[in-house]
């Protein structure tokens, strides 16, 4: 039971550690982009003030800014939609991307893991399942997700296996003319 603690506790620093990387990585490269004397991100014309022809720095996507895969402006309008708040910061949907991606950069790797044990290339959604519940921190997050055409998890109770049968006493002629004797 130590062992597990001391997993687990090292497993949560671990991911804390990463999350703060990130975040410090997020908000650095956020400060480096407002170069800019206005708000926000630099305009993709490079017009100034209307005048001049464009000769400035096209404008980057704030995904490609932050460095993600997952959209944040999806996310954004994914979490306008959802009405979760009456109000949306600028960093939430940037923040909730990274988790998102981390997330599935996660469940693909473990998912990865399970196809290799099953000398597979290609995942599918039984390596899914078998990743997520294979993990217990996924596991407890997912419990009651149904992974659709992905089978069941084998598992057959001890008692209903076949128990070994020990090898019977051969019973030697002595002691059958014993009982013979009267």
């Amino acid at each position: 039971f130590f062992q597990s603690t001391k997993l687990f506790r090292f497993s949560l620093q671990s991911v804390r550690e990463k999350r703060r990387q990130t975040t410090q990585i997020l908000f650095h490269k956020m400060s480096s982009a407002k170069q800019s004397k206005g708000r926000g991100r630099p305009k993709s014309s490079g017009k100034a003030n209307g005048k001049g022809k464009g000769k400035g720095k096209p404008r980057m996507p704030i995904t490609q800014c932050c460095g993600l895969t997952v959209s944040v402006n999806r996310v954004r309008k994914d979490m306008r939609e959802g009405r979760y708040a009456p109000r949306l910061g600028k960093l939430a949907p940037i923040v909730m991307a990274s988790v998102l991606e981390y997330c599935v950069a996660e469940v693909l790797e473990l998912a990865g893991n399970v196809a290799l044990d099953e000398k597979r290339k290609t995942i599918g959604p039984r390596h899914v399942m078998l990743a997520v519940r294979g993990d217990e921190e996924l596991n407890v997050i997912c419990k009651d997700v149904v992974f659709p055409h992905a089978g069941a998890i084998v598992h057959v109770h001890e008692t209903l296996l076949q128990k070994k049968k020990k090898a019977k006493k051969k019973k030697t002629t002595a002691s059958l003319s014993d009982s013979q004797n009267y």
